[in-house]
């Protein structure tokens, strides 16, 4: 690729470097040319552990061309399949420990291993100087070296390379420093004898825990096309131990360099240079340097602790604001509704919809385009409701996103009480991450409950991007790549035994709500409503198991194992098991939530709250758990509301579902569909 076809492909990357660097990061992404050891070191001392600093005699210019470096990725992964990849990949462990500054444990198998401590010996070997602080990295020019080179090739696997060096194979961070130190080929020979075969050995689940409660402080993510969900990466040894600082030397960036399909991050500095540190800014720009706010931000970096944190003064601005520059719907729309009529032809973007909805009233033609249809059932979110015609009808309501975003229901679920009873304690970590950081300190301090938090995009579904953990240095890296709320992990569910699984298992219970209208509140349930079942018993541990800790399985990969019960059959069984609880009680308390969730979202003026459309009806998939109270009683706790469910499975176990949605919410004369009046 020349250097016009490099600027075309990767414009908008490149307007995060300066300009002056761009033809040498050009030329060396294209010879992928890593020369940082020409200009840079890495030292370790006891007190200080890794640091980077500049080494070149003449220093570092920032108005050089050729000042910016490349450095590689060594582990590329999505969250979810971490620990499989710390236990299968080979020799990746034991790489990230000691990138990690990890003390070691023996490898399961392996019970002679010597232990170490990373922050005083390098790479996978003990340092023979007695004066860690001396023992320094010097770059080499391997033209120099007198060595003769064994044939060399480079394996990569999920992300992690490892180098084969004749008969012997290393990490790759251990070849490059042999390169700078001129001695590969006495690595071949030492590894000849030492680490021929790493694959042998299995990491222990100690060095797992430790690399997976660790790689937060060494983190990064980048997001590919239109893809929801981030890539996360940790740079080689050499990025990963330039430290943070608020007064940084070099700035760094990814760079997906497409010839190669290969992430990099490139490296220049900030200020000329000359034998000092090299440090980086890692806390997001948005958030400038002082305060409680830049405190907690920094907090995966500096490691303070956070028990031992007692100013908390400023904490009272950080509140979520109201929501009006999220809308963006028009909601004037006609001032009466469109004419009731015997027939109606429907416009719909969903196959469910087009298979299921059969009674005469409603015709679903793929011939009809949306201008002429009377009703719009769309997948697709609607904001345009002034382009309605008089007679039409459309399946949402302006300003639905206060229910349907997250984050926005939290703010609306506070209108019926300052902590609703059904509502886990819930922060939003774009505005609110000082009072969450106290709220989970104050909960370490105290140990009197799970200190567990789920941790949600504000605007995803279907478990994506959904996160359990205890870690607080994973939420705040978490909150720091996208919109997020932690909420309290519900730690006391009330739970299914599976007798397939010999278990007791979470679950949680989907109804599908019908809004008519909202001003009057005119609101429905269906009364069939569908289960959804964790596929591993129930355990406050093991976070990072989806199958123990989610109940959405219909979407995961993989041939995960579905489990489906029918409401009617789900009652029977839960009774058996609850026999002091009958299912009639505890669905009174869960209509109780939505009548409430519901006349809050009403209360108010748009865009913070509903706003009134004749030509709106809409249905709602809301999710609920049940949590043992302090006093022994069932208490539902509202998950979510989504916009437009899926109702896939529910046609199958009721095919007429669709035809009872619109005979209810288009007032069909002489129908008596299965559902429920709340309001």
């Amino acid at each position: 690729m020349d250097y016009g076809q490099f600027l075309h492909s990767h414009g908008a990357q490149l307007e995060r470097i300066p300009q002056m660097y761009w033809e040498a990061l050009h030329a060396k992404l294209s010879s992928e040319d890593y020369d940082a050891g020409g200009y840079f070191t890495m030292s370790c001392d006891e007190e200080n552990g890794w640091r980077v600093c500049v080494s070149n005699k003449d220093g570092l210019s920032k108005d050089s061309p050729n000042s910016v470096f490349l450095v590689d990725h060594a582990w590329t992964f999505q969250p979810p399949s971490v620990r499989g990849l710390l236990a299968t990949v080979p020799g990746l462990a034991n790489r990230m420990a000691a990138l990690m500054n990890i003390v070691q444990l023996p490898c399961v198998g392996d019970e002679d291993s010597d232990s170490y401590d990373a922050d005083s010996e390098s790479g996978d070997e003990k340092r023979e100087s007695s004066d860690s602080s001396q023992d320094v990295l010097s770059p080499v020019n391997q033209s120099e070296s007198s060595s003769v080179a064994p044939p060399i090739t480079m394996t990569t696997h999920d992300g992690y390379s490892s180098v084969n060096l004749g008969d012997a194979t290393v990490t790759e961070d251990r070849y490059k420093i042999a390169q700078l130190e001129g001695k590969v080929q006495e690595l071949a020979v030492e590894s000849s004898n030492q680490i021929t075969d790493q694959s042998s050995s299995q990491p222990s689940n100690e060095i797992i825990d430790a690399v997976t409660r660790r790689m937060w402080r060494y983190c990064h993510a980048y997001h590919v096309n239109n893809s929801p969900l981030p890539i996360w990466y940790i740079m080689d040894e050499f990025g990963s131990r330039i430290q943070q600082s608020w007064s940084p030397s070099v700035a760094m960036a990814m760079f997906f360099y497409i010839p190669s399909q290969l992430a990099f991050t490139a490296v220049w500095p900030l200020r000329d240079m000359a034998y000092e540190e090299v440090t980086c800014n890692y806390v997001p720009e948005c958030v400038k340097e002082g305060g409680l706010e830049a405190w907690c931000h920094s907090l995966p970096w500096t490691g303070d602790d956070v028990t031992m944190h007692d100013d908390w003064e400023q904490l009272e601005q950080f509140n979520t604001p109201e929501p009006s520059e999220r809308c963006n719907e028009d909601t004037l729309t006609s001032s009466t509704p469109p004419p009731h009529k015997l027939s109606y032809t429907v416009h719909t973007d969903i196959k469910v919809v087009q298979l299921h909805l059969t009674i005469p009233e409603f015709k679903v033609q793929g011939g009809v385009s949306a201008g002429e249809a009377d009703i719009l059932w769309l997948a697709e979110h609607f904001k345009q409701f002034k382009s309605l015609r008089p007679h039409q009808y459309v399946n949402q309501f302006p300003c639905e996103n206060m229910i349907t975003c997250k984050d926005l229901m939290v703010l609306v679920a506070k209108r019926a009480g300052e902590t609703p009873p059904w509502l886990p304690l819930t922060f939003n970590l774009l505005y609110e991450l000082p009072r969450f950081v106290k709220c989970f300190t104050e909960k370490k301090k105290s140990g009197e409950e799970a200190n567990v938090w789920i941790v949600k995009p504000w605007n995803l579904g279907r478990g994506m991007g959904i996160t359990v953990t205890d870690n607080l240095m994973e939420i705040i890296r978490l909150a720091q790549i996208g919109p997020k709320i932690a909420c309290r992990y519900i730690s006391r569910p009330v739970l299914f035994r599976r007798d397939d699984i010999e278990g007791w298992v979470k679950f949680d219970v989907r109804y599908n709500v019908l809004l008519k209208s909202v001003s009057p509140l005119e609101l429905f349930v269906h009364d069939v409503f569908w289960l959804r079942f964790a596929n591993k018993p129930f355990s406050l541990d093991d976070f990072h198991d989806y199958e123990k800790h989610f109940t959405v399985m219909n979407y995961t990969q993989g041939g995960t194992k579905l489990k489906q019960i029918h409401d009617v059959d789900f009652i029977r069984l839960f009774e058996s098991m609850y026999p002091a609880t009958s299912w009639s009680s505890v669905q009174d308390k869960m209509f109780s939530v939505i009548k409430e969730l519901f006349t809050a979202a009403v209360s108010g003026q748009p865009p913070a709250a509903l706003a009134p459309c004749h030509q709106a009806r809409a249905m709602y998939g809301l999710d609920m758990m049940l949590e043992w109270g302090p006093a022994g009683e069932m208490e539902p706790m509202l998950i979510e509301v989504n916009y437009c469910p899926d109702c896939t499975r529910v046609c199958k176990h009721c095919p007429q579902f669709y035809n009872h949605v619109f005979q209810t919410l288009f007032d069909i004369p002489g129908a008596s569909p299965p559902v429920t009046r709340l309001i």
